[in-house]
C-alpha cells in the first residue's frame, strides 16, 4: 500500500503527507481535528450530528505531512523541509512559520509528550527533537513494515498505519514492530487521536476514491468499529492535541481579582487559561458571558464560573471570591526624620506586608513603599496611597521641624603604635554621635574618619570641623617608638666559601613583649638560629606577641675567603728546616683530610688525615733515597663540596 501513495504521490510531482490534529467534547459539544489534504491545503474537521463540516485553515506553504503539540503545528513538505507554526486566532490560522530542519523525508509524522517528533519514510523509522539548538533527524532502525501515511501514540505505545493494517512500533528495537490490528483491502492514509467523554479513542482515515472515510479502531479489542463520516477530498495526514496520548483539559493558570478605580468596592476580574487552540467561553452564575475571560464591576463575593471549548476539553466548572475592599485599607506608619544642621529631612512610609501592594504619590510622581523621600526641609508634605490598579485608597499629610544642631564633641584622641611599619603612630579620633558631617585634620592630612595612619612621631594640632558650622582643636602628641626597643644582641657566623652565614639573637634586660624575629617572608622564633644569610646586608624585623613590629635590626654578614688547597712538587728532607716536608699549604681549613703517598711499584709507604700532618721523606723509620712518588689527596671543602686530588712529588737529597 505505501508503494500505492508512493505512486499516487509521484503522478502529482511530489509525495504529500498528513497530519490529523483533532479536538473532541463529551456529549453536545463538539469534536474537531485538522487534515493535510493531497492539494497540500489544512482543512479544519468538525464533527457534527450531520456529519463532517470542513473549512480552510489559512497559513503557510504546502502541507504535506503534520503534527500537533499543544497550539503548534509541525509540517514537512516533499523536498524535504520541516517547517513549525503557531496555531492562534479564531477562527484558526498558522502563524509564525519558521524552517526547522532539512533532510526530513517522510510519509508519516506524530509528536510525543515531551515534543519529541517521530517520522517513517518506507519502512524506516526516525525521530527529530524541534527544540533542541540544531534539529537533526536520528535514525531509530528499519521496521519489517512500510508506512502509509501517518504515525499516532495510543496509550503510550506508537502505531503506524502500513499497507497490512495497524502495525505497533516498538521504538527501542523497531525490527520487532508487529501488525496490531490487520486491515486489507483499503488504503490508511492517516491515523488520529479523539477524546470522547474524557477517553482517548483512535481513528484511522481510509482512502475511497476521492474521498477519505474516518474510521473507528477499537485498540483494546483490536477490532474495527466502523465508519464515523466521510472527507470530500483525499487527506494524507492529519493530527491532534491527543495524538501524543494525552487528552487535553482546560486548565487555569491564574485568577486576577483588582480592584476597580472608577466604582467603590468593585472589582475586576481576568481569568487566565493554559494556551489552547479551542474557543474557549467564560459564563458566570449571574448570566454574563463572554469570550476572554474578563468581567468588570464584580461585587464582592463567591462568583460561580463555567468554563466551556469548542474542541476537546470538558467544561470545566469553578468559583472564585471577589474580597470586599473595604476591609483591606492599608494601615500606614510613618517615619519622619527632621532636619538638623545641615542635614535635609526624610519621611518613609510602611504598609506593612502591604508595601508591594500599594504605591505613593507625591507631586505628580509614582513611589514605590520601599522609597524614602529625602531633601526635606522643615515644612508640610501631602501623601496619596494608591492600590496596584492606580486607585486612590488613602491621603496622609506630615509636618517636619527643624532641629537643634549640637556641638562637636570629642571623646577620645588614641595614638597607638602601628603594628606592621616600625616607629610610626596610628591616631584614631573618636566624637560622639552625630547627624552631620565632620572633616578631621592632622599633620596636613583630613579626612571624614578621624582615623590617620603611619603618622610619624612629633607634636601635632587636630582641627575637627562639622558641617553644621562647628569647630575644635585638639593636641596630639605621637611619641618616637624607636627609642622604645627591647633589648637584643646577636652573635654572627660569617659567610665562608659558598656556604651562607647565620645569626642568633638573644635577649638581655626588658625584652619590651618581643618574641619572634622575621627575616624574609619566614618567621622564627627569638632564640633560633637564622640561616643561609647571604654576605652583605640582611634586615631583621622584630614582633612582639601580637604581630606587630617593634624594632628593625639590620645585619652586615661579612664573606670569609675560600683557600685552595695545593701541593709543592718536589722537597728536600736534608734537615735544613727548608722544604722539609711534604704537605699542601698550611692556610686551608678542608673537613675529612687524607693523603696517600705511594712507591713506584704501588706500595703505599705514607698516610695522613690532616692537613697539618705531611710526609718526612722517611719509610718504617729510614730516609728514603731520591726518587719520583705517587701522591694521592680527598678532602671536603667548609661548603660541603668533596675534592679529590693526585700528583707526583720529587725526593731531592
Amino acid at each position: 500500500m505505501f508503494t500505492q501513495i508512493f505512486k499516487h504521490s509521484k503522478s502529482k510531482g511530489k509525495l504529500l503527507l498528513f497530519i490529523l490534529f483533532l479536538f473532541f467534547y463529551t456529549k453536545t459539544y463538539s469534536q474537531q481535528f485538522y487534515a493535510a489534504t493531497s492539494a497540500g491545503q489544512l482543512q479544519l474537521v468538525t464533527l457534527t450530528a450531520n456529519g463532517l463540516v470542513s473549512e480552510t485553515v489559512p497559513g503557510c506553504y504546502s502541507y504535506f505531512s503534520i503534527a500537533i503539540f499543544t497550539n503548534k503545528i509541525y509540517f514537512s513538505d516533499a523536498y524535504g523541509h520541516l517547517f513549525s507554526g503557531n496555531l492562534t486566532g479564531s477562527p484558526v490560522s498558522v502563524t509564525n512559520c519558521q524552517l526547522i530542519s532539512t533532510g526530513v523525508y517522510a510519509n508519516s509524522m506524530t509528536v510525543d509528550k515531551q515534543g519529541v517528533i517521530y517520522y517513517a519514510i518506507y519502512n524506516q523509522l526516525y525521530m527529530i527533537d524541534p527544540n533542541s539548538p540544531s534539529p537533526v533527524p536520528v535514525f531509530l532502525g528499519s521496521m519489517p513494515y512500510s508506512a502509509t501515511g501517518d504515525l499516532a501514540f495510543f496509550q503510550n505505545e506508537l502505531y503506524m498505519a502500513s499497507d497490512r493494517g495497524i502495525v505497533q512500533v516498538k521504538l527501542k528495537a523497531p525490527s520487532n514492530s508487529t501488525l496490531y490490528i490487520p486491515y486489507t483491502g483499503q488504503t490508511i492514509y492517516g491515523l488520529t487521536n479523539v477524546a470522547v467523554n474524557g477517553k482517548d479513542i483512535l481513528f484511522a482515515l481510509s482512502l475511497s476514491g476521492n474521498s477519505t472515510n474516518l474510521i473507528e479502531l477499537d485498540m483494546q479489542n483490536k477490532i474495527v468499529k466502523g465508519n464515523a463520516g466521510s472527507l470530500p477530498y483525499i487527506v494524507y495526514d492529519a493530527g491532534s492535541v491527543t495524538e501524543a496520548g494525552e487528552v487535553p483539559s482546560i486548565e487555569i493558570t491564574d485568577t486576577r481579582i483588582t480592584q476597580e478605580c472608577d466604582i467603590f468596592n468593585k472589582a475586576r476580574v481576568e481569568i487566565i487559561t493554559k494556551q489552547h487552540t479551542g474557543k474557549y467561553t467564560f459564563t458566570l452564575g449571574n448570566g454574563q458571558t463572554n469570550l476572554t475571560g474578563i468581567f468588570d464591576n464584580l461585587a464582592p463575593g463567591v462568583h460561580p464560573l463555567t468554563i466551556t471549548s469548542d474542541g476537546e476539553e470538558f467544561p470545566k466548572h469553578t468559583s472564585f471570591t471577589v474580597p470586599d475592599f473595604t476591609l483591606t485599607a492599608p494601615f500606614i506608619t510613618p517615619s519622619l526624620k527632621n532636619p538638623i544642621c545641615d542635614i535635609l529631612g526624610e519621611i518613609k512610609l510602611d504598609a506593612g506586608v502591604n508595601n508591594s501592594t500599594y504605591t505613593i504619590k507625591y507631586n505628580g510622581n509614582l513611589f514605590s513603599f520601599d522609597h524614602t523621600f529625602s531633601g526635606l526641609t522643615a515644612g508640610a508634605y501631602h501623601f496619596i496611597i494608591l492600590n496596584a490598579q492606580g486607585c486612590i485608597v488613602n491621603e496622609k499629610d506630615y509636618t517636619l521641624q527643624q532641629d537643634v544642631c549640637p556641638p562637636i564633641t570629642v571623646n577620645d584622641v588614641q595614638v597607638a603604635r602601628e603594628c606592621d611599619v616600625f616607629g610610626k603612630a596610628k591616631v584614631t579620633v573618636t566624637t560622639q554621635p552625630h547627624p552631620d558631617n565632620y572633616t578631621y585634620t592632622l599633620n596636613n592630612i583630613s579626612n571624614a574618619t578621624g582615623i590617620f595612619d603611619l603618622v610619624p612621631p612629633g607634636a601635632y594640632n587636630l582641627v575637627i570641623i562639622s558641617s553644621g558650622g562647628d569647630r575644635v582643636e585638639r593636641p596630639v602628641i605621637v611619641p618616637d617608638y624607636a627609642l622604645d626597643i627591647p633589648n637584643i644582641t646577636y652573635a654572627v657566623k660569617n659567610a665562608d666559601c659558598t656556604l651562607f652565614g647565620e645569626i642568633k639573637f638573644m635577649i638581655y634586660g626588658d625584652t619590651k613583649g618581643a618574641t619572634s624575629i622575621r627575616y624574609g617572608s619566614q618567621v622564627y622564633p627569638i632564640d633560633q638560629a637564622i640561616k643561609t644569610l647571604p654576605p652583605g646586608a640582611n634586615s631583621f624585623s622584630v614582633f612582639n606577641q601580637q604581630g606587630c613590629v617593634i624594632d628593625i635590626i639590620n645585619v652586615d654578614v661579612a664573606l670569609d675567603p675560600c683557600k685552595p688547597i695545593v701541593f709543592p712538587n718536589a722537597f728536600t728532607p736534608n734537615g735544613d728546616g727548608i722544604n722539609d716536608i711534604f704537605r699542601s699549604n698550611q692556610d686551608a681549613n678542608p673537613l675529612k683530610f687524607q693523603l696517600l703517598i705511594y712507591n713506584r711499584w704501588g706500595a703505599l709507604i705514607f698516610k695522613s688525615q690532616s692537613i697539618f700532618k705531611g710526609w718526612d721523606g722517611s719509610f718504617n723509620g729510614k730516609p728514603l733515597p731520591f726518587g719520583v712518588f705517587y701522591w694521592m689527596a680527598s678532602y671536603t671543602m667548609i661548603d660541603g663540596k668533596d675534592v679529590a686530588q693526585s700528583g707526583y712529588v720529587t725526593l731531592i737529597k
